[in-house]
């Protein structure tokens, strides 16, 4: 018995650690098409873009294709953006922050065009601005003062 609980405990440790992922500057990686490699293997992982010594922007890659980018203010390095990505283009949910961390805007990417409801926040919370679109066009806006 104690022989598999050792062996299940071994596995689980060496599962978790290959599940590690490596974070690299994003300069080094190869672009193929829209699959980014690294010594000419398909990569996974995150890299980095930095302006003077400091992480602006976050890319998690995942067999090659670009899923999520975290951007962050320059200077404070807070927080400033997240969204998904699919083929290379932003997709999917989008959220901006001010510098408070507050969120600033929310809405939906649909291949890289806005999409659906974007609501626009003050950084107290407030409600500014609600705007629909599809494809990238402006459906409807509604200030909210």
């Amino acid at each position: 018995m104690k022989k598999i609980q050792l062996y299940l405990l071994l596995s689980a440790l060496f599962i978790s650690c290959d599940n590690n992922k490596i974070e690299v500057n994003c300069n080094i990686l190869e672009k193929n098409g829209i699959s980014y490699m690294l010594n000419g293997e398909v990569f996974t992982g995150n890299c980095t873009i930095m302006t003077d010594n400091i992480i602006t922007e976050r890319r998690n890659i995942k067999n090659g294709l670009h899923t999520n980018t975290t951007g962050y203010y320059p200077v404070s390095g807070e927080l400033k953006f997240t969204g998904g990505m699919r083929n290379d283009s932003i997709h999917g949910k989008y959220r901006e922050y001010y510098e408070t961390g507050k969120v600033a805007i929310k809405g939906q990417f649909k291949k890289g065009f806005y999409d659906g409801k974007w609501r626009f926040l003050r950084e107290d919370g407030e409600l500014i601005r609600i705007t629909i679109f599809k494809d990238g066009q402006i459906i409807s806006e509604t200030d909210q003062y």
